[in-house]
Formats: structure tokens, C-alpha cells, sequence
């Protein structure tokens, strides 16, 4: 992070793995997530990290729903 800082890169996006979100969150450094919300129950694999924040907006895609979070 600090070398993207020295680059004058200030805005980026992480579509990550459990650890590389899991990273983020532990170490506070992130401003916005989106999260997808369907009714499809996926029973193997990894859960979805859990992140705190502000719920912004919350949109309706046909049956899903995407919500918009911010970390005040």
C-alpha cells in the first residue's frame, strides 16, 4: 500500500480470495465494499468475510441484490 501511495495511486479495487479480503478489513484499509446478495444457498466452500460499515445503498438487480457499504 505504501508503494501505491508513493505512485500517486489513491483509488483501488480488490476483488480478492477470503485472505486477501480478510487482509483489508483486519487492517482497516478500505473506504467502500459492494456485496451481492442472491437467494441461490451455496453449501461447500468458504464463507464470505464479515465487514461492519454503513449500509449507502441498496439496489435492486432482478431478484438479487446489491448493497453498497462504506467505512466511516
Amino acid at each position: 500500500m505504501n508503494f501505491l501511495y508513493k505512485k500517486k495511486i489513491l483509488s483501488l479495487i480488490i476483488e480478492g480470495g477470503k485472505k486477501t479480503l480478510e487482509s483489508f478489513i483486519k487492517n482497516n484499509i478500505w473506504d467502500e465494499c459492494r456485496i451481492f446478495i442472491c437467494d441461490v444457498v451455496l453449501k461447500n466452500g468458504l464463507k464470505a468475510p464479515k465487514i461492519g460499515g454503513k449500509i449507502m445503498k441498496k439496489i435492486s438487480i432482478g431478484k438479487d441484490y446489491l448493497f453498497i457499504k462504506r467505512n466511516f
